[in-house]
């Protein structure tokens, strides 16, 4: 059968999945359409994902209601490596042409603040690099202007994100959102200043939002008179900033606890984080389904594995919080990159308290032994057979990467990722450096 003669609804989720972030796709979905699906992403991945839509829908017209809505779904992916801004400036007079059917199609502005950074630095001209797009930006006055015609005709709007620093922009964008306010349900707040942050959570236009990403806020001197609880119900929480500050972070967990099963932390080390990694993992609902940590270096390539002569325990990595994860009672995904600790200890930790786990993520991550004193050898960081013993019993796991392993020889453990495979659990791991002659 060609693609072309499928039925619309099977197009249609074979697109869903090409728009889908997760990848491969999963067997939830039938295996024609898991097939097609990966196909498409493998065409998309070759070129730029637009250009690759774009094309086939050159094919047949029966590509074309399907993939002008995955086309306009997120039309700002913006890339450090694309200096123009003409195609972008040239999507608002295609969005408000009368009667338009695509402005209804823009779900999402996540990545507009890098372009509208983008825009603002167009707008100066003594930059010969923006000449080219001066005659357009004219046609809108300045860059936040653009953004408050667009929230007015895109009536559909999913996911907003905003970097506001003054009260009078956060007005502008509250009438400018008339029309889409009741289906915003993520927010994404960037390098906003301090109070108008609360003013913006506090509006009644966001009361419908589940989902809040923070980017970057600035940290004012008055913590609980500038930034009370809010009071969102929210189901998803997202924050991430260089210094992890607990009486900041504090006031962006929900009054409702139990609405929140999503949280993700993403913050840099220093010397005061990892006695605030457990004071925030105590601040969560223990009916948490989701959750991710991860603490960057700018001192440490993340490409660029451990030796096995350092593999040991380091000193700039946090260790696993063993307790604190044990609080949580319905895990359904976690993430801890860049930690270190003793896995079967923490495996067999989850196995009591989140045994309804699918996903496990540990990239970056480092073993030790559970007893200091122990040699340093493979087996006693890393037992690998009662660590497959352990993994076994996680009845609905799929998916586990282990980090990094203490060998620089990939068939170490290829073994124990063909026996984890026969189970149904797909293994990654990284292996270190080669030691130092």
């Amino acid at each position: 059968m060609s693609i072309l003669n499928l039925p619309h609804e099977v197009l249609d989720l074979v697109f869903s999945q090409v728009h889908d972030k997760t990848a491969p796709p999963t067997g939830t979905h039938f295996p024609l359409i898991c097939l097609l699906a990966l196909k498409l992403k493998i065409l998309c991945r070759a070129v730029e994902s637009q250009t690759a839509f774009s094309s086939l829908c050159l094919t047949s017209k029966s590509f074309l209601p399907l993939a002008r809505e995955h086309l306009y779904y997120r039309p700002f992916r913006f890339r450090e490596n694309d200096r123009s801004l003409e195609k972008f400036l040239g999507l608002l007079p295609v969005l408000q042409q009368l009667q338009s059917p695509l402005s209804p199609l823009v779900r999402s502005l996540e990545g507009i603040t890098s372009f509208l950074d983008q825009l603002t630095a167009g707008e100066d001209p003594s930059d010969p690099s923006s000449s080219d797009d001066l005659q357009l930006l004219a046609q809108y006055g300045t860059s936040y202007k653009f953004l408050y015609r667009l929230l007015e005709i895109c009536s559909n709007l999913h996911t907003l994100e905003l970097a506001l620093y003054k009260s009078e922009q956060l007005a502008e964008v509250t009438q400018s959102l008339a029309i889409s306010a009741p289906t915003i349900k993520t927010l994404h707040l960037r390098e906003s200043m301090q109070p108008v942050l609360q003013e913006t959570l506090d509006h009644h236009t966001f009361r419908h939002v589940e989902t809040l990403i923070i980017t970057e806020i600035d940290s004012p001197i008055d913590l609980v008179g500038v930034i009370p609880s809010i009071k969102l119900p929210l189901r998803a929480l997202q924050f991430d900033r260089r210094t992890l500050n607990i009486g900041l972070l504090k006031p962006f967990i929900p009054d409702n606890l139990p609405s929140l099963v999503d949280f993700t932390l993403s913050y840099d080390r220093n010397q005061h984080s990892k006695i605030n990694i457990v004071r925030a993992l105590d601040l969560l609902p223990t009916a948490l389904q989701r959750l991710s940590i991860t603490w960057h270096s700018r001192r440490m390539r993340i490409s660029s594995p451990p030796s096995l002569d350092r593999y040991g325990c380091d000193p700039d990595y946090h260790e696993i919080p063993l307790d604190s994860l044990a609080r949580f009672t319905s895990l359904r995904t976690l993430s801890l990159h860049r930690f270190q600790g003793h896995l079967l200890a923490l495996l067999q930790t989850l196995t009591k308290s989140s045994p309804s786990l699918q996903s496990i993520d540990f990239l970056y991550s480092r073993w030790i032994p559970h007893d200091r004193t122990a040699l340093l050898t493979p087996e006693s960081m890393f037992p690998s057979t009662e660590i497959y013993d352990t993994l076994c019993t996680f009845p609905f796991l799929r998916y586990i990467h282990l980090g990094y392993l203490p060998t620089s020889r990939r068939e170490d453990y290829e073994d124990l990722v063909d026996k984890l495979r026969e189970r149904g659990i797909r293994a990654d791991w990284t292996e270190c450096r080669p030691k130092k002659v």
